[in-house]
């Protein structure tokens, strides 16, 4: 997974590492690495908040990298401790397509979720990604849910649907 950082810069996350990819110099900065990590913290998506934060998503959770050091799960919030597929950011949102749980909002301390109940294809989704209007797509293993943000995203928002009998893939 890769990630726009600051600058001429990409962040990129190997499954136990996170290296800094200078564009310009093609130098490169180690910042973690942890072989020792078990399989279910591997890294598998991740993200940079708009302070520089660097979120990434494992099968058992949310982390946060700062200073050298990674934070893992548990959370209290068992929605942050659940197996996070693709992590997004919208404004103060950060945007977690989980496996199960659907799509978990995070914003500040405040958590909640869009899932089957709410209009998604499946709570078992595969990615999430905000497109230049400001709108969210979520993929999952029934399809493809397009959600309206541009104007800010609320607990209740409208959401259409395109699946594989439409001859649309589920995949972003």
């Amino acid at each position: 997974q890769a990630a726009r950082y600051r600058g001429d810069t990409i962040l990129l996350a190997g499954s136990r590492k996170l290296v800094l990819q200078h564009l310009k110099t093609g130098c490169q900065d180690l910042l973690y690495e942890d072989f020792s990590l078990p399989r279910d913290l591997i890294f598998r998506c991740l993200t940079v908040d708009a302070e520089g934060g660097i979120w990434l998503g494992t099968h058992a959770g949310l982390c946060f990298y700062d200073r050298g050091r990674v934070r893992f799960p548990p959370h209290a919030n068992p929605l942050l401790n659940t197996r996070i597929n693709g992590i997004a950011k919208h404004g103060a949102h950060l945007l977690l397509a989980t496996m199960g749980h659907g799509l978990v909002i995070k914003s500040g301390e405040r958590i909640w979720q869009l899932t089957e109940r709410e209009g998604l294809l499946s709570d078992f989704c595969n990615d999430v990604l905000v497109d230049e209007d400001g709108d969210l797509w979520v993929s999952s293993n029934q399809g493809l849910s397009w959600i309206h943000a541009r104007d800010g995203l609320c607990e209740t928002p409208k959401i259409n649907h395109y699946t594989r009998s439409e001859e649309h893939t589920s995949e972003l």
